[in-house]
């Protein structure tokens, strides 16, 4: 899998093995819905402490190229950022996790599908790890 991923996979299969490899595709199986109830029905009484810090990062995330200076896109990373935070409190967000984030999106579009990506790849640390050996 580590050749396929480094030595130019095919990119209409890249979506597809980032979900296999990760998890997410399993997860969004099993949980369909939690991606929209974790951004749409999110206690009030629960404070979001990392939505200022998103917004201040999202015009900082590849500011000179065009799929981020679309409104729409930037949306999806701040909904995709501020579920994130929420589902794994432990972490919240921090500096740079728009970046990755960001170049997930730019390959996955659907920002439900990314939400699982991301927090599958985040914590399953062979995925990680194949990666960086």
């Amino acid at each position: 899998m580590k050749t396929l991923l480094l030595n130019n996979f095919p990119p209409e299969h890249r979506r597809n093995l980032w979900l296999i490899a990760s998890g997410a595709k399993k997860e969004m199986q099993d949980f369909p819905n939690y991606y929209n109830d974790i951004l749409n029905n999110y206690p009030d009484y629960i404070p979001c402490l990392f939505e200022q810090t998103i917004d201040k990062d999202l015009t900082r995330t590849f500011p000179e190229e065009k799929f981020f200076q679309n409104k729409q896109n930037l949306n999806k990373l701040r909904n995709i950022l501020v579920a994130f935070s929420r589902r794994n409190s432990s972490i919240g967000y921090t500096q740079g996790f728009n970046i990755v984030a960001g170049r997930i999106l730019e390959v996955v579009k659907d920002e439900v599908i990314k939400i699982y990506l991301l927090y599958n790849l985040s914590y399953r640390k062979k995925v990680f790890g194949f990666l960086c050996n």
